[in-house]
């Protein structure tokens, strides 16, 4: 039973981290409530900070890869302190690493192809 409300739990995590990506991927494009953002990447780009400019905007995947370990964190965080968790830190460490991988790739189809 543990195991099935942990996958319950994982899934929609990934959906609401993907969800809110998607709401700030939109906002922040050209034109949006945001749109003043672009110029800021630009100002980055231009100087030379490139890790900057990718993970906050310039590019989707680093953005999506971005966005996945920082909601990441609740998540994991959330995941721990649940009752029907007793697991070492090492499976933490590979969960940790499969809901980040699993939710860059969810958080890249969402901003790509869901709505188009």
């Amino acid at each position: 039973m543990a195991i099935l409300v942990f996958i319950i739990i994982t899934f929609f995590a990934l959906l609401a981290a993907a969800s809110i990506f998607r709401s700030l991927w939109i906002s922040i494009q050209q034109g949006h409530w945001l749109g003043k953002w672009q110029q800021q990447l630009r100002t980055w780009d231009l100087a030379g900070k490139t890790f900057w400019h990718n993970a906050l905007g310039g590019c989707a995947v680093c953005t999506s890869h971005f966005a996945a370990h920082a909601l990441g964190l609740p998540y994991l965080a959330f995941i721990l302190f649940q009752d029907f968790v007793h697991i070492n830190f090492i499976w933490i460490f590979f969960i940790y690493l499969g809901y980040v991988y699993l939710s860059t790739t969810v958080n890249q189809y969402f901003i790509t192809k869901l709505f188009k």
